[in-house]
């Protein structure tokens, strides 16, 4: 038969254990959520032009992007402003398409970066808040566009006319003029994207 204090010993090592389980619970509840938050949002922030931008990174603690709130809406890109400052804006840029009622995309039809252009105007069209249309430079069954060049642009409707070259974004005879191979792209869409909300 256990005496009153063995009985209270039992009673006081009973309540230790739950409250170390508690206590480990607790730590592993705490650090998945902190894991969680490192994933989805990253480590690192970068602040520029008055916005912070958060490194958004995967399981192994790659960088797959940053992360930024612009307009109200959380939006996500594949490099931080400071990782462009290698691709130059003509002047004006920013407040033309700000100002702007609507974009045009031009681009040729026979060019084999199409796919690539297709996914460009898919991701502009979600991240520039503005009417969006498409043109192209010559006669195609695929894409049933209007025939147009940089001489329809206008300041209404501003034509951005998508090339394969070297990685630019440059001004020529009316049209602003991205250029870039398929991995170019998602960068030159970035700049466009900071350039529409005045992040230069």
């Amino acid at each position: 038969m256990k005496t009153r204090s063995q009985e209270h010993d039992e009673r006081k090592q009973r309540r230790n254990r739950r409250i170390i389980s508690a206590a480990i619970i607790v730590l592993m509840v705490l650090s998945s959520a902190g894991y969680a938050i490192y994933y989805f949002t990253g480590g690192t922030s970068i602040n520029y032009a008055g916005h912070r931008f958060t490194q958004v990174v995967d399981n192994g603690g790659n960088v797959q992007g940053y992360s930024t709130k612009l307009d109200g809406k959380v939006m996500y890109f594949s490099a931080a402003p400071t990782q462009l400052t290698g691709i130059a804006l003509p002047p004006g840029l920013g407040d033309t398409l700000r100002q702007s009622s609507g974009i045009i995309f031009l681009f040729d039809p026979n060019d084999p970066m199409t796919p690539v252009y297709d996914q460009l105007r898919f991701d502009l069209s979600t991240a520039i808040p503005k009417v969006q249309g498409a043109a192209i430079t010559n006669k195609s069954s695929l894409y049933p566009f209007p025939l147009a060049s940089c001489r329809n642009s206008t300041a209404t409707y501003p034509f951005i006319m998508l090339t394969n070259g070297t990685r630019n974004i440059t001004y020529s005879n009316g049209c602003f003029v991205l250029s870039g191979t398929q991995y170019d792209y998602s960068m030159v869409r970035d700049k466009l994207v900071y350039a529409y909300y005045g992040i230069e």
